[in-house]
């Protein structure tokens, strides 16, 4: 179970990175570019790492 638990860690500091990346760019007013990912791939990043994140830490830290 610690496993999950380290992997849940590691996708909510994913989720938090790719958060970073979506305001750092929203606050340049950069919408897209041809250079890294866009803003729909930032946005599910953020999603899905943010939410198996805190199902993973939730579900083995109750125990």
């Amino acid at each position: 179970m610690e496993i999950l638990f380290c992997f849940g860690i590691l996708s909510l500091i994913g989720g938090v990175i790719s958060g970073a990346a979506l305001f750092f760019r929203a606050v340049a007013g950069k919408k897209e570019s041809a250079e890294g990912p866009g803003m729909g791939t930032l946005w599910g990043l953020f999603i899905i790492l943010t939410a198996l994140g805190i199902i993973l830490v939730a579900s083995t830290g109750s125990r």
